[in-house]
């Protein structure tokens, strides 16, 4: 939360006027499920990563498209 806010969205609460580095933001959330003007603190865990469809859903993608080789 290094930027300043610059108006609240109803939406999204606190944001800002420019989208945060991607190293600015939490890591418990992938970079395509929040908004990157979004302003929030990341907690006292900020390692914490909770849902499994992180990895799972752009897993099971590439199996059924054939991106990924089923004998791995």
């Amino acid at each position: 939360m290094n930027q300043p806010e610059y108006c609240v969205s109803k939406r999204h609460g606190s944001i800002t006027a420019t989208p945060n580095p991607i190293e600015d933001r939490c890591v418990r959330q992938f970079v395509w499920w929040s908004s990157p003007y979004e302003r929030y603190d990341c907690g006292s865990d900020a390692t914490y990563i909770a849902p499994g469809q992180d990895y799972l859903l752009p897993y099971w993608m590439g199996r059924y498209f054939g991106f990924i080789d089923p004998s791995w």
